[in-house]
C-alpha cells in the first residue's frame, strides 16, 4: 500500500515534467526461499523528477481528432528514496551481508500512466513503473549493484489546475 502526489506541468503539447512524492510500505525478500522463508515489511518515502510524454496527445494531433476521455502517458525520472523501519532482531540473510539501518538510496525509474477523465478535475488513474536503486534498498546486498521493483498502482485523482488548451 502507499501515497502518490504529483504535481507537474505541460510546457510543449506532448512534452512535460512532474515531481511525484510518493510513501510505500512494502513487502518482500530478497534472498532465495531455501535460505530464509520469511518475508519482511520495510518502508520508504521516495521523491522523483520525471519527464513525460504524452502518447494519447501525440496520436490525437496527428488523426486531428478531438481529445479523448481517456489518457496514457510515459514517464522516466530521477530520484531517491529514505528506507526505513526494516525488521530489528530478524535474521534477513545468513549468505549475503545486510544491514537495517535507515539509508537514502539513489533510483532511477520508467514506466507509464493512464487515466480515464470522470470530469472536469476527477480522474480514474493507473501506474505502473519500474524503478532501479543502487543496491541495498530492502537491507540485502544481493551481490547486484542494483536493486529493483515493479509497482503498480491505481486511485482516483484530483486535479487542482485543469489543462487549457489553446484553440
Amino acid at each position: 500500500g502507499g501515497l502518490f502526489v504529483a504535481v507537474g506541468r505541460e510546457w510543449k503539447p506532448l512534452w512535460g515534467w512532474r515531481a511525484a512524492l510518493r510513501y510505500n510500505r512494502n513487502k518482500g525478500r530478497n534472498v532465495p526461499e531455501c535460505e530464509q522463508r520469511a518475508t519482511w515489511s520495510w518502508n520508504n518515502l521516495g521523491l522523483f523528477a520525471d519527464a513525460t510524454f504524452d502518447l494519447t496527445d501525440a496520436l490525437h494531433r496527428k488523426l486531428r481528432t478531438a481529445p479523448a476521455r481517456f489518457n496514457l502517458k510515459l514517464f522516466a525520472g530521477l530520484g531517491a528514496a529514505y528506507t526505513f523501519n526494516l525488521p530489528q532482531g530478524e535474521v534477513l540473510s545468513y549468505i549475503y551481508p545486510y544491514t537495517t539501518a535507515s539509508s537514502v538510496q539513489a533510483g532511477l525509474r520508467a514506466g507509464f500512466t493512464a487515466q480515464w477523465r470522470l470530469s472536469h478535475r476527477w480522474r480514474l488513474g493507473m501506474e505502473l513503473s519500474h524503478t532501479f536503486f543502487t543496491d541495498g534498498f530492502n537491507g540485502v546486498k544481493g551481490g547486484c549493484g542494483v536493486d529493483t521493483r515493479t509497482n503498480l498502482k491505481a486511485g482516483v485523482a484530483y486535479v487542482f489546475a485543469p489543462k487549457v488548451r489553446k484553440e
